[in-house]
């Protein structure tokens, strides 16, 4: 207790956890806060809370580990002080003299929640423990218990917070010759699981859907079958038979063709939900950049034009401090819906995070994405968003990037950085208005 109040009457420490406060919040996430070598929080955005990290040890944690090895870390665990769980992202911090300490960022899991909305979808860690789900009867249940068990319970205790852990009780179905199709412990229903690829720090996406109707094929088969045999022992039962024969394949043929059609909407939609923003519907920070590399390859082999604006709401925390953060949320849909009404269907408009916003434009000269922004800067400045009755004005700022013909070199990356620095450009400027300017005519 003494450390951590010397550590809490610091005035260079108090400046610093303000400065990550106002991060904090700028970015959306719950807390920020810097370890010494040693792993004790020495600053953070919430040290004048009752659950300030100040002076707490997290020198065991995998995300102060990997930043001591020189790595970025990740982690999901139950918060030590607050316990609520969460993502950690932590960066290794240096100095000439070496190893100094460890940047780390919090996002709780309840903010996440939004993105995982329905009963049959839920995310797990590396370990299989379920860390986000529709239906709150699953959270903290896994899908295997063996990882769990191969953890100490001091280490199972330390990061969730519990020794043990209830297994789903997935098996295969080895009745029906459908690819996907599960038993689940507890239920008489079968069930279709899906399960997206593995991000790097180890999250899995899963659909877990009841398949009615299975189990009364699979009972219809046994009743078809003993027709058949019946059949045999004549020769006008056998005619009877076959024609029951036919007609129950034809049902189950239909049957079937229905279930491959479900797991094909299964997927689609699983697709959907790794290149989709939640919130706001149109392309993640993932995707959207996956859609400009190959765009900016396709440029460079044909030597066609190709542009990219980046846009961001004025003003922003404004909105969410007088109308909430709710007024904030239809905000961003009310641009995203805009920004569509303006650009072609062969542009791809994505949310790189907060109220940043890209729209990638293949085949487009500089003066025709000047002009598409000017029109996207019109129309969001003369259209209010419109949150329950009150109307509330919005203006953004936009910077246009033109892909240089000559320079071999030029990377996405490279792109978005100079219509980034084109934005601060236009915010710099008096916001609301697009830069660079047109260049004047010959």
């Amino acid at each position: 207790d003494v450390y951590r109040q010397k550590l809490a009457a610091r005035g260079d420490l108090q400046m610093l956890g303000r400065q990550f406060a106002m991060t904090a919040e700028e970015l959306e996430v719950d807390v920020i806060w810097m370890m010494n070598a040693s792993g004790d929080a020495v600053a953070a955005s919430n040290f004048e809370t009752a659950t300030s990290f100040v002076g707490v040890n997290y020198a065991d944690r995998k995300y102060f580990t990997s930043a001591l090895e020189g790595k970025r870390g990740y982690q999901y665990a139950v918060g030590r002080v607050t316990n609520v769980p969460g993502l950690y992202f932590s960066s290794p911090v240096t100095s000439a003299a070496g190893f100094v300490g460890v940047v780390t960022v919090k996002v709780d899991m309840p903010r996440l929640a939004p993105w995982v909305n329905r009963s049959e979808e839920f995310v797990t860690d590396e370990n299989g423990v379920i860390i986000l789900s529709g239906d709150p009867k699953l959270k903290m249940r896994v899908i295997d218990a063996a990882p769990t068990e191969r953890m100490t319970v001091a280490q199972r205790e330390g990061r969730y917070k519990r020794a043990q852990f209830e297994a789903l009780g997935i098996t295969p179905f080895t009745e029906q010759d459908i690819q996907g199709l599960v038993r689940v412990a507890g239920s008489d229903v079968p069930h279709f699981f899906r399960t997206s690829g593995e991000t790097p720090e180890g999250l899995k996406v899963h659909i877990l859907r009841p398949a009615h109707g299975i189990e009364t094929i699979h009972r219809e088969g046994i009743t078809m079958f003993a027709l058949l045999v019946f059949a045999g022992m004549c020769v006008v039962a056998l005619l009877i038979g076959v024609h029951v024969y036919l007609l129950r394949i034809r049902q189950h043929r239909q049957s079937m063709q229905a279930t491959n059609r479900k797991l094909s909407d299964l997927n689609t939609h699983l697709e959907l939900l790794s290149r989709t923003d939640p919130l706001t519907g149109c392309a993640n920070r993932r995707y959207f950049q996956e859609c400009m590399d190959g765009e900016i390859d396709r440029a460079r082999r044909y030597s066609r034009p190709c542009s990219v604006l980046m846009l961001d709401i004025d003003w922003f925390k404004k909105i969410n401090d007088r109308h909430g953060h709710a007024a904030g949320d239809e905000a961003l849909r009310h641009i995203v819906r805009l920004i569509g009404r303006v650009v072609r269907r062969q542009d791809t408009v994505g949310r790189l995070g907060g109220e940043e916003f890209a729209v990638l434009m293949p085949e487009t000269s500089f003066e025709d994405a000047f002009a598409s922004a000017d029109r996207i800067r019109a129309t969001v400045a003369a259209e209010p968003a419109r949150f329950g009755d009150t109307d509330i004005p919005l203006t953004v700022s936009i910077g246009v990037a033109f892909m240089l013909d000559k320079v071999e070199a030029e990377s996405a990356d490279r792109l978005l950085l100079r219509a980034d620095h084109w934005l601060y450009a236009a915010k710099a400027a008096g916001r609301n208005c697009v830069m660079p300017g047109l260049p004047a005519a010959a």
